[in-house]
């Protein structure tokens, strides 16, 4: 019952927030050269369509082969790689600090480990959290103020 009440809820509020979008930032925003760009839709059509630079692709996936060996926040970073640097700020932020937390907690026992890494990992996830919260008070604001004058 919870799961169903959350995707109603979640769906509504949603609409609601593209709406927000929509009506304060413009509809010609969304897409491939607006500010909102569909990150996600933008990399598949560009797979779907062939990938355009192999060298750089190879170069890439050597990379993110190296980056996994060595232990690095692979999915992470690869998000800040290729969202733009507004949407992937936070993330970056995020894993950077969930980074430091991780080797800070390196010589602590299992159970100091787990305290703290649970910490970090809250942390991180307040700044994913709050960036996005971030943008949808500034569109509200911005919103507002547009229906104000």
């Amino acid at each position: 019952m919870g799961m169903v009440v959350g995707g109603l809820v979640g769906a509504v509020v949603a609409a609601c927030m593209l709406m927000v979008l929509k009506t304060t930032y413009g509809a010609d925003q969304f897409g491939g050269n607006g500010m909102f760009v569909a990150a996600q839709a933008s990399v598949v059509a560009t797979m779907a369509g062939g990938i355009p630079n192999v060298p750089a692709f190879v170069v890439g996936v050597i990379a993110g082969a190296a980056g996994a060996i060595a232990g690095l926040p692979i999915m992470t970073l690869g998000l800040g790689v290729y969202l733009p640097f507004t949407t992937s700020s936070g993330v970056i932020v995020g894993a950077l600090v969930r980074l430091a937390v991780d080797r800070r907690a390196k010589d602590k026992t299992p159970e100091e480990r787990a305290r703290v890494n649970a910490g970090g990992q809250t942390l991180a996830s307040g700044f994913l959290g709050g960036e996005s919260l971030v943008g949808v008070i500034t569109a509200l604001i911005l919103m507002f103020g547009m229906l104000a004058s």
